[in-house]
């Protein structure tokens, strides 16, 4: 009476039927599997990039001395008489250019030129300053006189202060002195920066002197 009953092939008997899992958990086994699946493939590519990457060799200042490298721009008082006869020709252009016939400016150059001119001055009265050279009172505005004449007086003026600075530098190269580098440092940036300032100021005439002849030459 206990036996089972034998069954159709095509039915399969129950103690071999599994549970079926639910669907977030068969969901949540697939995320698990493909975070696994990135973080694999990241840090693979991460050892990978490590491995090509060129290694930075760190130099130390003991090393630098070994390989003989010497510090650039070391004090000398010969560099700064070259640049002031850099800025000395600087001076006689822009004094050339304001020396133009009929040079009008507009109010935005007329700025310009007494701003950038003024620097000028300013800086090089700083150097001279350095190089222990008596202070001069910067120019006063003439009373009376046209903006032209005015940029000529600050130009005269600048000359002056580069000429005393010139003076000053020769004396130090024919004893056979230099300047520290502290003060060589600042000199440069006094002297570069005027240079800058009267650059600046020769392309703003330049562009003026240059609608003249254009006008001129349409009149023609």
């Amino acid at each position: 009476m206990n036996e089972k009953p034998d069954l159709p092939g095509d039915v399969i008997p129950t103690s071999k039927i599994e549970a079926i899992p639910d669907i977030g958990d068969e969901r949540g086994g697939i995320q698990e599997e493909a975070k696994q699946s990135f973080s694999s493939l990241m840090q693979s590519k991460e050892t990978g990039a490590a491995q090509m990457a060129p290694k930075v060799s760190q130099i130390s200042p003991f090393d630098l001395a070994h390989m003989g490298i010497k510090p650039i721009g070391s004090p000398n008082v010969n560099t700064l008489l070259d640049q002031t006869d850099l800025l000395h020709g600087s001076f006689q252009t822009v004094q050339n250019q304001l020396s133009y016939p009929n040079l009008k400016l507009k109010s935005s150059q007329k700025y310009l030129v007494k701003n950038k001119l003024t620097d000028v001055n300013a800086n090089l009265r700083a150097a001279n300053a350095k190089l222990g050279i008596s202070p001069t009172e910067p120019l006063e505005e003439m009373k009376g006189t046209g903006p032209i004449a005015q940029y000529l007086g600050y130009i005269t003026d600048g000359m002056s202060q580069l000429d005393s600075a010139k003076k000053q530098l020769q004396s130090i190269s024919s004893k056979g002195a230099n300047v520290n580098p502290a003060e060589y440092m600042l000199l440069q940036l006094k002297f570069n920066k005027a240079q800058q300032e009267l650059d600046f100021t020769s392309t703003v005439l330049a562009k003026s002197i240059e609608g003249i002849k254009t006008i001129m030459n349409v009149q023609i």
